[in-house]
């Protein structure tokens, strides 16, 4: 019976230890959103993405262009190459090669990393995207929730946590590290500057999150039925375009 007397002790203080970690889980609430559900119902990312796909669709005419400017220009080649001069066929490689360089550098210059369409995404999508950002927030606030997850993600990022539950600073000085001089720490010592730092977190998350794909520029669009058809890789030689 002794051992028994001794266990009813241990147990009613797991028992507590265990009501308190259910308490203090349920006291914290956490909600999500599908941004995908937001964007395609939000008139403002509607327009802004139609924009975006105007101005996509019209480079991608202009691809095509080329591109037929280049598949002219190389079915001529193949079909003198028996009849023109050395030097007649130097100066059809010579505009062959300056057409090619033309269509590489306006590709690069529309779709290249930091280019047009980036410059225009962040134009366009950047104040939807701040918007919507300031909406979950809002409503994160009002409703107590501590967490907001995006399940339109396939990483569930955060969109919003409530500063009360970062112990990033905790974790540090645990870690031994001294951050009492730097400029995080003062920014997690003032609340105003902690949420302007956590706003501008999230916002750059939610255009990570909400950034619309860019047409693939390795494909064209069909003016008569908006479709899309391949474009012929650099060196393929294909029937001329030009009416017999």
């Amino acid at each position: 019976m002794a051992p028994t007397k001794r266990l009813i002790p241990r147990l009613g203080v797991l028992l507590t230890l265990f009501c308190a970690a259910v308490t203090a889980q349920a006291q914290t609430k956490i909600g999500f959103v599908a941004s995908e559900a937001i964007l395609d119902k939000l008139p403002d990312a509607k327009n802004a993405r139609a924009k975006l796909t105007d101005l996509q669709s019209g480079w991608m005419r202009e691809i095509q262009r080329q591109e037929q400017d280049i598949d002219r220009a190389r079915t001529e080649m193949q079909a003198n190459r028996l009849l023109w001069s050395a030097q007649e066929k130097r100066d059809a490689e010579s505009r062959l090669a300056d057409l090619e360089m033309k269509l590489n550098s306006f590709r690069n210059s529309k779709f290249g990393p930091k280019q047009e369409f980036e410059r225009q995404q962040s134009d366009l999508m950047g104040p939807v995207m701040e918007k919507i950002a300031k909406a979950i927030e809002d409503e994160a606030k009002a409703q107590k929730y501590d967490y907001v997850f995006d399940k339109s993600s396939r990483g569930m990022p955060m969109l919003f946590a409530n500063p009360a539950n970062d112990i990033t600073w905790q974790v540090l000085k645990r870690l031994g590290v001294d951050a009492s001089d730097t400029a995080s720490t003062a920014a997690a010592a003032n609340p105003e500057t902690d949420a302007k730092a956590e706003a501008d977190a999230r916002n750059k998350r939610m255009r990570r999150e909400f950034r619309p794909e860019p047409i693939d520029p390795n494909k064209v669009l069909q003016p008569s039925n908006g479709g899309t058809s391949a474009v012929p890789p650099k060196g393929t030689e294909t029937e001329s375009t030009e009416p017999k």
